[in-house]
């Protein structure tokens, strides 16, 4: 009988196990040789980049850097998006970074090492932000479609209550669209001191604060972002010839007029 290599519910998923080993090795080994903050961080960065694009379909694929919205209005600097990649790069970088047009984002992934207080309050920051730079391409009030909001932490250095606490914090005022996933909780918060456990926040309905513990955490984060990225492609629908009608709200195509004066000539 072939083996049987399905996820089953309430178990980990055996390949996204070694994954997630590889994941924390590679920030821990980056903590041990650097005390360089930014270094650590990029690491992080860099090694769930590395993991996303191994696994994503060749429709998508995962880049650092900024996007601009059709205005030229443009977006602090993103750990993570995930782009359609049926649309152009404005720029591609010596570092690997890019300038991505706004249409193509399909999400914007923000990336901690450690997750506490203060990058929670950043979280939700950016999250701010980049909900008003995209409101003027898809707009503000559409369920799907619009850039999906993700955030990744590798470890809590903050119990799940007081996460949950902080980044709940402004819902009335500000509800967030983060979607926050954290690869390892606290062992004094795990349900089964025998297990590894990670967790899930989120608005449901962008009203209800809800929380979830998982042996999975990264096989539940993938598949989550993978599933809602086609839900979001599929509501913008965007066809070949929506492509190149995007396009040109971005270019501002340089090719000489071909009205010439009589000097010009």
């Amino acid at each position: 009988m072939a083996k049987n290599v399905k996820q089953q519910f309430g178990h980990k998923n055996p390949i996204f196990v070694h994954e997630e080993r590889t994941l924390i090795a590679a920030v821990d080994r980056a903590d041990e040789s650097s005390s360089n903050s930014q270094t650590i961080g990029r690491n992080g960065e860099v090694a769930l980049l590395d993991l996303l694009n191994r696994y994503l379909p060749h429709t998508m694929a995962v880049r650092r850097g900024h996007f601009v919205a059709p205005n030229g209005d443009l977006s602090p600097e993103t750990d993570l998006m995930l782009l359609d990649t049926r649309y152009p790069l404005i720029a591609h970088n010596d570092d690997g970074s890019v300038l991505a047009m706004l249409h193509s984002v399909v999400a914007a992934i923000e990336v901690k090492r450690t997750l506490n207080k203060s990058e929670i309050q950043k979280i939700l920051h950016n999250s701010s932000i980049t909900t008003s730079l995209q409101s003027g391409a898809f707009g503000a009030a559409m369920e799907w479609g619009i850039v999906l909001q993700k955030a990744f932490a590798y470890r809590a250095s903050i119990k799940t209550c007081t996460i949950q606490k902080h980044f709940f914090a402004e819902r009335e005022s500000d509800p967030s669209r983060t979607h926050l996933s954290v690869l390892r909780i606290l062992p004094s918060d795990f349900p089964d001191p025998e297990r590894t456990y990670g967790a899930h926040l989120w608005l449901e309905d962008h009203n209800a604060p809800s929380h979830v513990t998982t042996v999975s955490p990264l096989s539940d984060f993938y598949y989550n972002l993978v599933q809602d990225a086609y839900y979001t492609m599929g509501a913008r629908a965007y066809d070949m010839d929506d492509v190149a009608e995007n396009m040109n709200q971005y270019m501002n195509w340089g090719t000489h007029p071909n009205a010439l004066s009589e000097d010009e000539g």
